[in-house]
């Protein structure tokens, strides 16, 4: 739980109080003069009666200072303090975890000129500027409490990077590391860029009222890689003014921009709220150009608040680009526990709430301005509403183990978009609203399979008539996956072989893959991947899409992946690779891999009213392969299903067995529409149910297709198909042929029917009074034993 911070200052300003009783009775003004040898506090030259100021006194800097800079040492209380036509710094030494750790000033604190600031930069978070304030406290338009680049030293800190960098604290930085800290209660410095280091760290506690007309900052150091804001926690009864209170990242001289850093204001007085006060309060990135790296956070709790129930921005400052940095970090590498008012994401911020923060948004108001606003989830808990809905931005997973709390419902509404970038699990029903989007992030250069939609649903999901499930072109990135060809203007392949491309690759039954990228094109990725295992009903009205683009050298589609209750609605499934766009120069992919598995007793996928297809990229001179259809329906096993292979009556490359394709083992086979199945030497493809051959087969060499029925049941084989291979030595099994159809073995092949000697392999006509035709073609072989 967030600390109690009226009760940590009621009890701060009890223990002033005592103190009081106990001042020495000879206290009194102490003017700072500077005229000693050094510049300590402790030195009494330096005071206007060369006496060292001790527990009570009133200090005072005034124009008699001349502006010579102090360093504060003195582990005292003081009455007051007050800068006055004084243009110096003043240094104090709070070390961590020393004996000086706070000064306290019992009455009024007024800085109208001059500057505070901690020690620093710092290898380690040794040093703070950490002040308690039993009265007011005056910062006039001349003053500043400063800690800017007095946060770790270049590359250090938990924020570091790598090479040329700035900084991450609230915020990350170009190249920058983790984020960390909290945002209720900053107390961190920040992380140093690779030039100049990061902010400091201010903690002011003021009994009083505040009013801030010159500055509190903790900026990040300014250079080539800069330093991220460091944090800002201020405690105090009101605050009004027209200053700045800001904790941003700094601005390089190169583009390697430092994190925001954390500021943390709570006004402590009943009723109090920010509305007297006009400055401004910041965390804003670092800048270079017009673009600007993540902010960091500002909290902002008003006196009716609960104790961190206040509200959470995320703002960087009119900056068009979204994309220099990773994200803003609610808790970072911190562990806590979140329950705001208002959270308000503004100018392209992201809010990420990482693993081991618990976020409740129940009754948070949630104000984001667009689709380039919303928030990260990354292995965090989130308790949404009852019934949560959203518009307008997006909300994503990024790492395991998120967890969405139980409800009823999960509403994608209009322009909103749920990413799901890893697996989650949600005990909830999920409406994806005419205008609303799920989807997964663009996968990045790489030939890993970074990102896929991974959703377990323990409700129905229902997609509305404009609504969508689209990863189009969010699968390999150009010139990446195991279907991308290594020679320009190739397709790629994957559930169906590009024209003259690479090989097939996943599985026929429960397909998973990334559809692979083709070669060389600026856009022509790979469709991505969608796996939704939803133990409802899913109502789809609107459109289930893993396609590729349409241009030249176009990817293949990619992957749709279904298990669910029931399936209604007239919507589409496709996994279809795009239109090629260039003519016969361009060589089109082929299409990805869709599979759907029914469970409720009485659905049947056969029903639905929609178009499920995976069809290559049409050409009229060069199609892609067909993708592949695996269909199943309630009670069927995982490899009882039925194959489809339809490329929509283009004639063009092959949908392969491949020594790349996996689960080769099916119930039922149908191809139709200028579908072309190719078995390649030295594979294997298992029928147990029925072969329906209304469009292209060949087997590669020895290619083999196995007709394998359980024990007393049949295969039935519709269609003229020229087999390589064929192979049944199932003796308790009946193989039915079409009537009229015709069976053959190609030249070379081999056919090998047989049962055993206590049980023929039986081989009938679907037609008693028709016959069907077995052709075996030159050369070729055959073993044929007790067959009836």
């Amino acid at each position: 739980m967030l600390r109690n911070t009226r009760s940590y200052l009621s009890l701060l300003f009890i223990s002033f109080f005592l103190f009081v009783n106990f001042v020495n009775s000879e206290a009194a003004e102490r003017t700072w003069t500077g005229g000693g040898a050094n510049a300590l506090a402790s030195t009494a030259a330096n005071w206007s009666d060369n006496t060292v100021p001790i527990e009570g006194d009133d200090i005072i800097l005034n124009s008699t200072s001349e502006d010579k800079d102090m360093t504060w040492n003195l582990d005292i209380s003081v009455q007051s303090w007050s800068q006055n036509d004084y243009n110096g710094t003043v240094t104090f030494t709070m070390e961590y975890t020393g004996s000086f750790t706070n000064l306290h000033i019992i009455g009024d604190c007024v800085i109208n000129s001059g500057t505070w600031t901690h020690r620093g930069p710092q290898v380690l978070e040794t040093n703070r500027l950490s002040v308690s304030i039993g009265g007011d406290l005056t910062i006039g338009t001349n003053g500043e409490i400063s800690a800017m680049g007095k946060g770790y030293r270049v590359s250090t800190g938990p924020g570091k990077g790598t090479g040329s960098c700035g900084g991450s604290y609230g915020g990350t930085g170009i190249n920058g590391g983790q984020c960390y800290g909290c945002a209720v209660e900053p107390v961190n410095l920040g992380s140093g860029g690779s030039s100049p280091p990061g902010g400091g760290a201010i903690q002011l506690f003021v009994n009083g009222a505040s009013t801030i007309d010159g500055s509190l900052n903790a900026n990040g150091g300014e250079a080539g890689g800069a330093g991220s804001g460091g944090s800002v926690l201020f405690r105090t009864e009101s605050l009004s003014g027209a200053g700045e209170i800001k904790a941003e990242g700094g601005h390089p001289t190169m583009k390697f921009m430092g994190g925001g850093g954390r500021v943390s204001v709570a006004l402590t007085g009943d009723d109090e709220d920010f509305s007297g006060f006009f400055g401004e309060i910041s965390a804003f990135g670092g800048l270079y150009g017009t673009g600007r790296t993540k902010p960091g956070t500002v909290y902002l709790e008003e006196g009716n608040d609960l104790s961190g129930g206040g509200e959470l921005i995320v703002d960087n400052l009119q900056s068009t680009i979204g994309g220099y940095g990773n994200n803003t970090a609610l808790n970072g590498l911190n562990v806590a526990n979140y329950h705001f008012k208002r959270i308000t994401l503004k100018e392209n911020s992201v809010l990420e709430i990482n693993a081991g923060a618990t976020l409740n948004i129940t009754g948070t108001v949630l104000d984001l301005a667009n689709t380039a606003n919303g928030f990260w989830i990354a292995g965090a808990t989130v308790i949404f509403p009852n019934d949560f809905s959203f518009t307008d931005y997006f909300i994503g997973v990024r790492g395991e183990n998120t967890v969405f709390s139980p409800g009823n419902t999960f509403t994608v509404g209009s322009g909103a978009e749920l990413r799901l970038d890893k697996h989650i699990s949600m005990n909830r029903s999920l409406i994806v609203e005419d205008g609303g989007l799920v989807t997964h992030t663009i996968n990045p250069a790489s030939h890993d399979e970074n990102y896929k939609i991974d959703l377990e649903l323990f409700g129905s999901l229902t997609i509305e008539t404009s609504g969508a499930i689209d990863v189009s072109a969010r699968g390999f990135p150009p010139n990446y996956g195991p279907g991308s060809h290594p020679i320009d203007t190739i397709g790629g392949s994957y559930g169906g072989k590009a024209r003259n491309g690479m090989p097939c690759y996943g599985s026929l039954i429960n397909p998973t893959n990334l559809g692979s990228a083709g070669r060389s094109g600026t856009v022509c990725f790979g469709g991505g991947a969608i796996i939704l295992k939803v133990f409802g009903t899913i109502e789809n009205s609107g459109g289930i899409f893993a396609n590729s683009l349409s241009q030249n050298r176009v990817g293949s589609g990619g992957t749709v992946n279904i298990t669910a209750g029931n399936l209604t609605g007239s919507g589409p499934i496709v996994a279809n690779s795009g239109d090629s766009s260039a003519g016969s120069i361009a060589n089109p992919g082929g299409g990805g891999r869709i599979a759907i598995s029914l469970t409720e007793p009485g659905a049947d996928i056969f029903a639905y009213k929609g178009p499920i297809t995976a069809y290559g990229a049409y050409n009229s001179v060069q199609p892609g392969g067909a993708g592949t259809i695996y269909l199943r329906n309630p009670g069927q096993a995982l490899n009882e299903g039925t194959l489809i292979i339809d490329n929509n009556n283009n004639a063009g490359e092959v949908t392969e067995i491949s020594e790349f394709v996996d689960d080769a083992c099916i119930g039922k086979v149908l191809i139709r529409n200028q579908g072309h199945l190719r078995v390649n030497d030295e594979q294997s493809l298992v029928v147990s149910e029925s072969w329906n051959n209304q469009g292209v087969f060949t087997g590669g060499g020895s290619g083999t297709v196995i007709f394998n029925a359980p024990e007393g049941e049949s295969t039935s084989v519709d269609g003229d198909t020229v087999f390589s291979r064929l192979i049944c030595t199932n003796s308790k099994q009946t193989i039915v042929f079409k009537a009229g159809s015709t069976t053959s073995i190609a030249s070379y092949g081999f056919l090998e029917l047989r049962g055993d000697s206590d049980s023929n392999l039986a081989l009938k006509s679907s037609n008693q009074n028709s016959l069907w035709n077995l052709v075996l073609g030159p050369d070729s072989a055959h073993e044929v034993e007790y067959v009836d």
